[in-house]
């Protein structure tokens, strides 16, 4: 019998506040444990992509959240120093808002959560690609188009 691999589908949110900071939890779990990252997981089956995104915020952050229209698409292949694929991942990054001012609460997949400027994410350790997806999912919050998505609850 033939080992086939499929890739592992997830998602992950940009949320952001009223006041342009970016809620970040730092990994407690591989990988990339104590990197600052949007929160995010596994997509169980029967689950849509946005919904999978709320719950796993809900899990990590304590909050509920709105999407903001279509995600992102992400893929990420690592291989091990030989070739062999090691991990494939493909990621739909929501951009998204707290539908309430409830304080985030770092769950279990998390060792912190904190709401970031932008500005300052160039002195934490983060994932891989992170700075892309915050300018990409700020973009889609906070512009003018990006917040008619949010009121209009746009979803796929």
């Amino acid at each position: 019998m033939t080992d086939i691999r499929r890739p592992t589908l997830g998602v992950s949110a940009g949320i952001w506040n009223d006041g342009g900071r970016l809620l970040l939890i730092r990994r407690a779990k591989a990988p990339f444990v104590g990197s600052w990252s949007f929160p995010g997981g596994h997509v169980d089956a029967g689950e849509t992509l946005a919904e999978a995104a709320r719950r796993e915020v809900r899990e990590e952050c304590g909050i509920e959240i709105e999407v903001a229209g279509a995600p992102i698409l992400r893929e990420i292949i690592e291989h091990d120093a030989d070739g062999t694929l090691a991990r494939h991942y493909v990621i739909a990054v929501f951009a998204a808002r707290p539908t309430s001012a409830a304080t985030p609460v770092a769950g279990d997949d998390a060792d912190d959560i904190a709401w970031i400027d932008p500005a300052e994410i160039g002195r934490l350790r983060y994932t891989p690609g992170l700075r892309r997806y915050i300018a990409a999912t700020r973009e889609l919050v906070l512009s003018p188009a990006g917040a008619g998505a949010l009121s209009a609850g746009q979803e796929l």
